[in-house]
This record gives C-alpha cells, sequence and structure tokens, in this order.
C-alpha cells in the first residue's frame, strides 16, 4: 500500500462518524453513519421490550456475578462428569474473560427494501463462550441423529440431484420471520429437553442432566451490551451464540 492509502485506512479505523459493518447472506463488508446505526438498532430490535429488557448497570452487575457464581457451582458440581481437558478449557476461559458480557451488532439485510438489519449477539470471549462450545459439541451429536439431519448445502444439493420424485410432485422452500427470537424460551428450552431425553441414549456417555441444566443457564441469562447500554433478553434465541444454530435445528426438527 502507498503511503496515502495507509494514511486513509489508519483515518478509517480511527475516525467516530461511520461503522464499517457486514452484510448479511456473506455479501461483504458495508459502511454506515453511526448515528443510523443507532437508529435502526433501536428501530428493529431493541425498542421491543417483549424482547429485550433495559438494564441498569448495577443491576447489569448483578447479573454479571450471578452468572460468574451460577459457572462456578456447576463446575464444582459436575467435576466428575466433565474430562479433564472439557474442566480446564471452561475454567480457563471462564477465569480469564476480560470483559465478561456478550456484545450485540448488526449485520446489514442490504438485500431486502427497504433496508433491515438482523441482529446478533457475540459471545466470543465472553463468560459463557466456553460454556457454549462445549454444549455444542455435545448437541452436535444429537442433532446428527436425526433421520432428517444435513450437513450443509452442498449435501442438500447432492441428495437433490439424486432424488426422484412422482409425477405432479413439488418442491418448495419455507423461512421464517425472526426464527431465532421468535422461538419462545420456555417452549424451546422443554423441546430441546423432550428431544435430548428421546436420542441421548443413541450416543454414549451423553451427560444429559448437565447440558440441559447449562442450555438454561445460556438461555435465561443472556446478558449483553451495546455500548454504553445493557439489555436482557427476555425472549428467544440469542443469534450468534455458539449454541443457536443447533438449538433452532432441533427446535425446527420436532415442529417440521
Amino acid at each position: 500500500l502507498s503511503r496515502i492509502h495507509r494514511h486513509s485506512l489508519e483515518y478509517l479505523r480511527q475516525q467516530k462518524d461511520f461503522i464499517i459493518a457486514n452484510c448479511d447472506k456473506n455479501l461483504g463488508p458495508a459502511i454506515i453513519e453511526r448515528d443510523q446505526y443507532i437508529k435502526l438498532a433501536f428501530r428493529d430490535h431493541l425498542s421491543d421490550a417483549t424482547t429485550y429488557q433495559r438494564l441498569t448497570p448495577e443491576a447489569a452487575a448483578t447479573y454479571i456475578a450471578d452468572n460468574k457464581d451460577r459457572l462456578n457451582r456447576w463446575l464444582r458440581k459436575h467435576r466428575q462428569e466433565l474430562t479433564d481437558q472439557e474442566y480446564a478449557y471452561i475454567s480457563h476461559h471462564s477465569d480469564t474473560a476480560v470483559d465478561p458480557l456478550p456484545y450485540f451488532y448488526l449485520t446489514m439485510k442490504v438485500h431486502k427494501t427497504p433496508l433491515k438489519t438482523r441482529p446478533i449477539v457475540s459471545f466470543s470471549g465472553s463468560l459463557f463462550h466456553s460454556l457454549g462450545v462445549w454444549i455444542d459439541t455435545h448437541l452436535q451429536a444429537v442433532a446428527k441423529s436425526f433421520d432428517n439431519y444435513i450437513e450443509s448445502s452442498f449435501d442438500l444439493l447432492r441428495d437433490l440431484k439424486t432424488l426422484t420424485l412422482p409425477p405432479g410432485s413439488l418442491l418448495f422452500t419455507a423461512d421464517a420471520t425472526s426464527m431465532y427470537t421468535n422461538i419462545d424460551t420456555m417452549h424451546g428450552l422443554e423441546t430441546l429437553e423432550f428431544f435430548i431425553r428421546r436420542y441421548s441414549t443413541m450416543v454414549i456417555n451423553f451427560p444429559t442432566e448437565t447440558v440441559i441444566t447449562l442450555l438454561t443457564y445460556v438461555m435465561k441469562t443472556n446478558i449483553f451490551a451495546f455500548g454504553d447500554l445493557f439489555f436482557l433478553q427476555q425472549s428467544g434465541t440469542a443469534m450468534g451464540t455458539i449454541v443457536a444454530v443447533r438449538y433452532a435445528t432441533i427446535y425446527c426438527a420436532k415442529h417440521e
């Protein structure tokens, strides 16, 4: 890069008037005014008091302390059910988490007119990140036991190419509106518990009770930050949690 290009990139990194955001559907980066970005976050998502409850800094601090205590008690209670590697991984990442809270951000749905946004709650580096990794590892085993499980879009295309349908058959697709936040938290947890208890017997040494307990922790105590504001997600699944895709996959399989 030339000197002027390096200066331009450094200016973009340091300036506060614009945000470089990601587009939905892997369409690349986008630039948007910071004040417009904040307005979209509240217009599309955070103003919905039935889904997101605004917290004071004091209330958020209390939730953080409770979550730390909850995690430590869980580790002590279930130490014998974890391998040494699992225990070391969860303990290390929870102890070294610099910022215990996940962060809320938007991806831009530039393929929509008018412009819409997708809410993401990034758990990366947060207190419960290592728990999410552990839960997701075990949920994968349950999800893969379904007859209708498809590993990827490539596998779907491969199966469709060899699919023979009788005359008059139709193939169609369906989508859900805000699927993650529209999955009722309690109903979602009940659905996952049903499937875990039903299919976990097919997985050797599956920690059924432990996974169910941790799912409740992650799904019902989702506190996150947006700038200097704090929120509790009261309903739905936080898109961006590492267990979200697996959680939604198992939920939808039950209701297909």
